[in-house]
């Protein structure tokens, strides 16, 4: 038997000090790749934690993505659940009226959105009751929409401390 619970923290927490220089390779929507470490990554998730309490999530809150799978958003995805927050993904695949539906069955409390799917959301923000919306690229590259209010991740995360004291769920 285990001496550990199986959470994601205690992932994180094997990725960061295991495998701190094993390389994640990413695709972007350019086609580009990003690569960085498993220490970067713990890092910029611990960042993102900070983030998380600056934008009042806390334990149980509810946190909706509609992103593609990227570097920021598996940071979004442990980040999230670690931080005590319900975080569930939206099919991006899907017609406005059933993105509407799943964002207010779940009463998300926030919005991690791909920059390039802003449109779906704002087709639909007048039946949605989101406190914030944060779009998942750095602060020149926000596209103008008409959400508000909203916040660009990399400039959330920036100059966040690297380590971040996760609660015991």
């Amino acid at each position: 038997m285990m001496d550990d619970d199986l959470t994601l923290s205690r992932l994180l927490w094997r990725t960061e000090n295991l495998f701190p220089d094993k390389e994640i390779v990413s695709r972007r929507s350019d086609g580009s790749c990003h690569r960085y470490t498993y220490g970067d990554f713990s890092d910029r998730v611990a960042q993102l934690g900070h983030a998380l309490d600056e934008l009042d999530i806390g334990r149980e809150d509810k946190i909706g993505t509609y992103a593609w799978n990227t570097y920021r958003h598996l940071e979004l995805y442990l980040a999230g659940p670690c931080h005590g927050a319900v975080t569930h993904t939206i099919n991006i695949q899907l017609r406005p009226s059933y993105v509407e539906h799943i964002i207010n069955q779940a009463d998300d409390d926030i919005l991690f959105i791909a920059p390039d799917l802003l449109e779906d959301i704002e087709a639909v923000q007048d039946g949605i009751d989101v406190r914030a919306y944060v779009v998942l690229t750095d602060e020149e590259n926000v596209p103008e929409t008409s959400l508000d209010p909203v916040y660009a991740y990399e400039s959330l995360l920036e100059g966040q401390p690297t380590d971040y004291e996760w609660p015991d769920l």
